[in-house]
C-alpha cells in the first residue's frame, strides 16, 4: 500500500495558523505544522516538499511507496531518489528503498531572506546559535531562532504539548536576550511514525521538513550538528543514530532557494562549549538534561538540569575542566556532584559514548587531573555497566528487589 500524500493548505485554529494535507494509506489523518499567526504568510503551501521529507523514513521504515497529489521541488525529489534513498536504504538495514511519485515545480512564489537555526538550548544549540549570529558572519548571520517539538523520544500528544508548552518561554527568553527574531513551531510529525523510535533515530530529515513548511522565510538554515566531520559514517554498526552522516542529508535536502549547513562539524563537543562557556545567556539558559526533556511527564526538576543524567553529567565535567562550572550552579543540581566528585568523574568515564567521553579523558590527563580515585571509580562502573547488559543477572538483581 502506497502512503498518498494530499493537497497542502492552511487552516486557522485561535491565534494559530496551521500547513496541512491529509495523509492516506495505511494511515489516514491530517498532518500539520503550527506556527503564530503573524508567520502565516511563510508557510509553504504551493508544495508538499514539507510532508514528503516528514514522512520518508516512515514509509521507509514500512516499505511504503509515497505518491504526491501535490507538486514537489523538482531539485529536492531529484536528489531524494538519486541519493538519498538508494545510498540509505543500502546502508541502513531497517529502511527499504522505496519510490516516490510526483508532478514536479520549480518556480518559488517568494525567495525567503531569514538566516536560522533550531533552538535546543543544548551543547550544539547554543554553539551554533553563538557563532553564527556575530556581527562578523555578515549576510549569513543568524536572524531567527526555530523551537519545535520534532526530535521527541515520545508518542504521546498530551505529553509532547505540556513539555513543548512548558519549555516556550524559556526558549523566548533566550531569543529575547540574544536579539533574535523567535518562532515556536508545533507538528503532529511523530504520530504518523508507527515505530517512535525510528523518528528519533533519523531525525534530521523530520527537522529538516519544519524548515521546509517555512521555506518561503529562509533562505539559510544551520542545523546543528553532533558530531564532527571526522565522525562521519553511513555504517550501521558503528552509529549510534543517522547525526553521522548529517553532511550528507542536509545536502540531499538544499536547493537553489534554501541551503541547510551542517554547524559544528569543525569542532568537537568540548570546543563548542570553551567557544559559549563564557556567554551571559548560555549561563543562565543552557538545557542539556536528558530528564528534564523526556516525555514530559516527571516531577518538576528544582533546577533547569538534573545534574545526574549522562548528558548532564558530560557537561559537569566539561564545565569543571574548562574552570566555569561555579559560573553554572545555578542551572544544575550538583548534589550528586558534591558527594565525591572522583566518583561523579569516573562514572561519567564509563557509562558516556566512545567519541564524546574520549576528549574528557584525554583532557583530564593533559591537565593532569586524572586521579587514583577517578580510575578506581572508572573501573568499578565499567564493570557494573558490562554486568548489566548481562539478562540473567539483571532477572536476578529484580527478584532480590522485589524481595
Amino acid at each position: 500500500m502506497a502512503i498518498r500524500i494530499g493537497e497542502p493548505y492552511i487552516e486557522q485554529i485561535n491565534n494559530k495558523v496551521r500547513l496541512c494535507t491529509k495523509i492516506s494509506g495505511s494511515m489516514n489523518d491530517v498532518l500539520y505544522y503550527e506556527v503564530d499567526k503573524k508567520y502565516e504568510e511563510y508557510l509553504c503551501a504551493d508544495r508538499g516538499d514539507a510532508f514528503l521529507v516528514g514522512l520518508l523514513h516512515s514509509a521507509m521504515f514500512n516499505n511504503e511507496d509515497i505518491v504526491c497529489e501535490c507538486k514537489i521541488t523538482e531539485q529536492l525529489l531529484f536528489q531524494l531518489n538519486m541519493y538519498y534513498i538508494p545510498i540509505i536504504s543500502r546502508n541502513m538495514k531497517d529502511l527499504y528503498s522505496i519510490s516516490i511519485k510526483a508532478e514536479t515545480t520549480n518556480t518559488l512564489e517568494h525567495t525567503g531572506i531569514a538566516v536560522g537555526t533550531g533552538l535546543s538550548g543544548g551543547v550544539d544549540s547554543f554553539y551554533t546559535v553563538t557563532k553564527y549570529s556575530a556581527p562578523e558572519m555578515g549576510n549569513w548571520r543568524v536572524t531567527h531562532l526555530l523551537f519545535n517539538n520534532i526530535v521527541t523520544a515520545d508518542d504521546n500528544e498530551e505529553r509532547i504539548r505540556f513539555q513543548h508548552n512548558k519549555d516556550v518561554e524559556e526558549k523566548r527568553k533566550i531569543a529575547e536576550e540574544m536579539g533574535l527574531q523567535y518562532i515556536d513551531l508545533y507538528s503532529n510529525l511523530y504520530a504518523f511514525y508507527r515505530h517512535p523510535g525510528i523518528f528519533n533515530h533519523y531525525f534530521t530529515l523530520q527537522y529538516a521538513s519544519a524548515v521546509l513548511a517555512m521555506q518561503k522565510l529562509f533562505h539559510v538554515f544551520y542545523f546543528s550538528s553532533s558530531y564532527e566531520l571526522e565522525d562521519f559514517s553511513v555504517d550501521y554498526n558503528k552509529i549510534p543514530s543517522g547525526a553521522p552522516f548529517d553532511l550528507f542529508t542536509l545536502k540531499c535536502v538544499s536547493g537553489k532557494n534554501l541551503t541547510f549547513y551542517s554547524a559544528g562539524t569543525e569542532v568537537s563537543r568540548y570546543q563548542k562549549m570553551e567557544a559559549f562557556v563564557d556567554n551571559e545567556t548560555v549561563k543562565k539558559h543552557l538545557q542539556v538534561c536528558g530528564v528534564s526533556q523526556d516525555f514530559g511527564g516527571h516531577e518538576p526538576l528544582d533546577k533547569l538540569n538534573c545534574g545526574n543524567c549522562m548528558k548532564c553529567s558530560r557537561a559537569i565535567v566539561s564545565l569543571k575542566l574548562l574552570g566555569r562550572l561555579n559560573d553554572y550552579i545555578d542551572i544544575f543540581d550538583m548534589t550528586r556532584y558534591r558527594k565525591s566528585e572522583s566518583r561523579f568523574i569516573g562514572r561519567e568515564l564509563a557509562g558516556d559514548k566512545g567519541c564524546f567521553v574520549r576528549e574528557i579523558e584525554n583532557t583530564l590527563k593533559e591537565k593532569n587531573m586524572m586521579s587514583i580515585a577517578i580510575r578506581f571509580w572508572q573501573l568499578c562502573y565499567s564493570v557494573k555497566f558490562k554486568l548489566s547488559k548481562n539478562k540473567f543477572l539483571r532477572d536476578i538483581v529484580y527478584k532480590m528487589r522485589k524481595q
